[in-house]
């Protein structure tokens, strides 16, 4: 029976996830969209679909409860090369003792200036950046449930003109006695 009123509160924790994720704008549209690229290689391969698998470094970029679930120290350190030379760094670590810390940073190389009078270029550039600096912590109430929380400082600069923020994040996973190996994970970003 506790398994199931669990599960009830995972399953209307996801659907109210959805309403919120439904009233998002398109790709490019809004500040601060590369908090939404992904950083582990296991991540990519399951499509961002990591929320109940992250038990690892990189926790705290997809649900920080899983910083409470380490049995080692843990570090990752990724380099990606996009198109048109768009870089990302991402380092994350994570201790046993449930705290991680991470660092995300998209640089998109130089992009040549131009005006409305001189539509082939000035022969000057300018550089695009974003950076997410965060910290989390989670522990386990239970042996089968952990909850967690991370906050991040961000920002993001175009040339000269630079937005800063600060975002929270929570995190809950359940791990089901019934059938080994089977979790379930909620994440607010």
């Amino acid at each position: 029976m506790k398994t199931i009123t669990m599960l009830a509160v995972i399953v209307l924790a996801y659907s109210l996830t959805l309403g919120v994720c439904a009233a998002q704008t398109g790709a490019g549209a809004e500040s601060f969209d590369f908090l939404l690229l992904d950083a582990n290689a296991r991540a990519v391969a399951l499509s961002g679909a990591y929320t109940a698998l992250a038990t690892d470094s990189n926790a705290l970029l997809y649900n920080p409860a899983g910083l409470s679930r380490l049995r080692n120290n843990e570090a990752t350190f990724m380099h990606s090369q996009y198109v048109e030379g768009l870089t990302q760094e991402y380092m994350g670590f994570a201790s046993r003792q449930g705290w991680g810390l991470n660092l995300n940073y998209l640089n998109f190389g130089g992009i040549a200036r131009t005006t409305l009078s001189q539509k082939e270029g000035t022969g000057d550039s300018f550089g695009i950046s974003d950076m997410a600096l965060g910290a989390g912590y989670a522990y386990n109430p239970s042996d089968s449930f952990s909850m967690g929380a991370g906050v991040k400082y961000i920002r993001e600069t175009i040339d000269n003109v630079a937005a800063n923020g600060y975002a929270f994040d929570l995190g809950a996973l359940y791990f089901f006695d019934v059938v080994r190996g089977l979790s379930s994970g909620v994440a607010v970003q």
